[in-house]
């Protein structure tokens, strides 16, 4: 009895030991990662690093957190966790607060929510390649001080490692009872009166960079995208409709290059919406819908639109006009 009593007292202390050397370098690998962003003239703010969960988690709480410039983009929040079981470090759970604001030169934007939480999985060795993770918001409402408010059930974000392909991750997105603002939805010239929920807001894409996304991802050599799969893209919202598949591919100078076949269903309620949420400027929006009026002359099955998208020296083109930019890898 005696001798367990010791091997208890030892197991214990050396537990203590590891949990306070574990807490510490943790507390100070962040601060010191901090302080390196700020030294290299990255805009970040925070007011206070600690580390609690004796003696079987590694609780990390960041104070007053901000990333980013306001005059270009801003995120804040009052703080943000990162809590770990501390026999097990390569699974994260990241906590957001119940408000965070998202700022930029057009218009400030906070989100606040019922609960905002990420598990976030690593496989473990040495380089800790992420191998998946999760994202879900419950109960977000959204308020813009352009006076407009969205609100969802539930926003939920995966991504997953791909076996089968070099580096990539096959990444998920879907949006469940979004809300728009009433005054979106009465404004949009739709071909029917929109109902106030949209009905499907879902994304599956693959993404392929060229190096893994582990530790040194974010090293002196940052990781680049080579490659993305859009395996399906829908949103559907009462008439309005779009559908995008296709696959675009990182070309010499870092534009996507390739195709994208889009289905539309009440195009011009699309293109309404877009240019009411300032996604179109009118010059964009009257000659995007003069090009689909001539693909929608040539489609026989005019009420489900298929336009196809080729990606080329940085343009993407509708109909053999160069309307679109091409994205940036």
């Amino acid at each position: 009895m005696r001798l367990l009593t010791i091997a208890v007292l030892v197991v214990s202390g050396l537990w203590f030991g590891y949990w306070v050397v574990g807490s510490r370098g943790l507390d100070a690998g962040v601060t010191g990662w901090l302080d390196g962003l700020k030294a290299d003239g990255a805009a970040v703010e925070w007011s206070d690093v600690a580390v609690q969960g004796f003696p079987n988690r590694f609780d990390l709480t960041i104070s007053d957190p901000a990333i980013g410039d306001p005059s270009l983009l801003q995120w804040r929040a009052d703080f943000f966790q990162m809590l770990t079981r501390s026999y097990a470090p390569y699974h994260l759970i990241a906590v957001w607060p119940d408000s965070q604001t998202l700022t930029s030169p057009f218009a400030t934007l906070t989100l606040t929510n019922a609960k905002a939480r990420a598990s976030v999985r690593f496989r473990p060795v040495p380089s800790l390649p992420l191998d998946h993770a999760e994202v879900v918001v419950d109960q977000g409402r959204l308020t813009s001080t352009k006076g407009w408010v969205a609100t969802f059930a539930q926003a939920r974000f995966a991504t997953r490692q791909r076996p089968d392909l070099a580096n990539a991750h096959q990444l998920g997105l879907d949006i469940i009872g979004l809300t728009p603002d009433p005054t979106l939805r009465l404004a949009v010239q739709a071909a029917a009166p929109l109902p106030e929920t949209v009905g499907h807001l879902s994304a599956d894409v693959t993404l392929q960079p060229d190096a893994p996304l582990d530790r040194h991802a974010f090293g002196d050599v940052p990781v680049r995208l080579l490659r993305v799969d859009l395996t399906d893209i829908r949103f559907e919202w009462g008439s309005i409709g779009l559908q995008a598949e296709g696959d675009l591919s990182r070309d010499a100078v870092g534009f996507g290059e390739g195709s994208i076949t889009v289905t539309l269903k009440d195009w011009r309620g699309l293109l309404s919406l877009l240019a009411l949420s300032d996604s179109l400027d009118p010059v964009a929006t009257g000659t995007l819908s003069r090009a689909l009026e001539v693909l929608e002359g040539m489609d026989d099955t005019p009420e489900a639109l298929e336009v196809p998208i080729r990606f080329a020296n940085g343009r993407g083109f509708v109909a053999g006009l160069p309307l679109l930019v091409a994205p940036l890898f």
